[in-house]
């Protein structure tokens, strides 16, 4: 079974977006059964992961402010065991199966807490918090789209409420685009190695990686967004930007030329021969926000970072935004630990009861598997268990995050989630 996401931490799944399983695991969702192994403290903004409650202080010191107590009432999910859970994670807590927000007290709860929200000004919010809230509220929003056949009452209620919240949460164009760009506050803070260190295990994080130089070469691919499966597949249904990038050190940046024989010398011997170490394979995610035009921008919001390194045997990496720590202007992309089990991509564990977790190293080879080596396990090219329609091989081509974000806009103008919308918020005609 694949996990809830690409794996995290050392030995997450390959951090190619378009090989993913479905949704990142998120840091505080992995602990509804286990708690986190002790290792050393974490970096300055970046809290040690507790199963403990957390008081719901994200947008205010007060837990009863209202923008707390609405974003409690959508995302924290209470375990078979008692314990809490949603406060960190990157995604909603939420899957095809999940009742929870369509029937009974959390429901009405959730209704009310958006009219209160919308009886208010939410213009006067700082940007960043009012990105924030956009973005978490347009994520269930998504999820109430998902299967609309399933109390489709209960849900359309919910998504007239979440849209006319997102659109009286929008920034401007300049606004999303002024928002802080917490991986270079990331890097500038020193609080992560800038390359591969002696002890290979070491989470580093290297700073031309969102801006593609320090030899990164950003790869698309034609005829879509590179990162196909997670563009497509919930929770994401592109809300997010993938970007996929290589580095080959210390022989020097990878060429077009090493990309062009990826793609023509597919299969042969020689390329399964290929000496890969040094190779960097990285994952960068994106935020997208909805501006006060009703329009998808790409913020400079990064929400994860997945690094993986082939050395030569691979060591895998994965950074999180943590909003408590951006919202303190501290170094708010925090390493994920490899040994945090994970929730799996289908079923609800809070109503199954089922506690469908693993170690990630077992999730891992639940996409990813031990079938294939070398550049075929690089999956946005090989495709294994990932196939394009029609059987299709993938020609993958350097490109720049402009192109891709157009990719990857131009699918969700297109999807069902985006069209209603676009509606209920009164940018398009029902």
């Amino acid at each position: 079974m694949c996990p809830r996401g690409l794996p995290v931490g050392r030995l997450a799944a390959l951090v190619i977006a378009v090989a993913a399983c479905a949704p990142p695991a998120t840091r505080e969702a992995a602990a509804v059964t286990a708690s986190t192994t002790a290792g050393p403290p974490p970096p300055q903004g970046c809290d040690p992961i507790s199963a403990a409650e957390t008081p719901w202080t994200l947008y205010d010191a007060d837990p009863d402010h209202l923008w707390n107590r609405l974003s409690r009432a959508l995302l924290e999910r209470t375990a078979a065991d008692g314990s809490r859970h949603g406060w960190r994670s990157l995604d909603p807590l939420l899957w095809q199966e999940t009742d929870f927000l369509l029937e009974g007290p959390p429901q009405r709860q959730a209704l009310d807490l958006l009219d209160e929200l919308l009886a208010g000004d939410l213009a006067v919010a700082e940007p960043v918090l009012r990105a924030l809230l956009q973005r978490d509220l347009w994520a269930v929003f998504d999820w109430t789209t998902i299967d609309p056949e399933s109390r489709p009452e209960a849900r359309l209620a919910l998504q007239r409420r979440l849209a006319q919240a997102i659109r009286r949460l929008a920034l401007s164009e300049e606004e999303v685009r002024a928002l802080p760009d917490n991986f270079d506050a990331t890097i500038r803070s020193g609080a992560f190695a800038a390359g591969p260190q002696e002890d290979p295990t070491t989470p580093y994080i290297p700073p031309g990686l969102a801006s593609a130089t320090d030899g990164w070469l950003l790869l698309g691919q034609d005829g879509g967004p590179i990162a196909m499966t997670h563009t497509e597949s919930f929770p994401f249904l592109g809300r997010s930007v993938f970007l996929v990038l290589v580095r080959r050190a210390p022989a020097g940046e990878v060429t077009a030329e090493f990309v062009e024989q990826l793609n023509y010398e597919r299969g042969s011997r020689t390329l399964a021969a290929l000496d890969l170490t040094g190779l960097e394979v990285a994952l960068v995610r994106r935020a997208v926000l909805i501006d006060d035009h009703g329009r998808m921008v790409l913020s400079p919001l990064v929400e994860s970072v997945q690094l993986r390194r082939f050395s030569p045997a691979q060591h895998f990496f994965q950074f999180e935004l943590d909003r408590v720590a951006l919202l303190r202007n501290d170094p708010s992309l925090c390493p994920v630990e490899a040994e945090i089990p994970l929730f799996a991509t289908h079923g609800d564990p809070f109503q199954s009861g089922f506690r469908a977790q693993a170690p990630i190293p077992e999730l891992c080879r639940g996409c990813h598997g031990d079938m294939v080596s070398g550049v075929s396990s690089v999956l946005s090219y090989s495709r294994f268990r990932f196939e394009l329609a029609a059987g299709e091989t993938p020609v993958l081509t350097p490109t720049s995050v402009e192109a891709e974000t157009r990719a990857v806009l131009e699918w969700k103008r297109s999807h069902r989630s985006w069209l209603l919308l676009e509606s209920l918020m009164g940018w398009r005609e029902p």
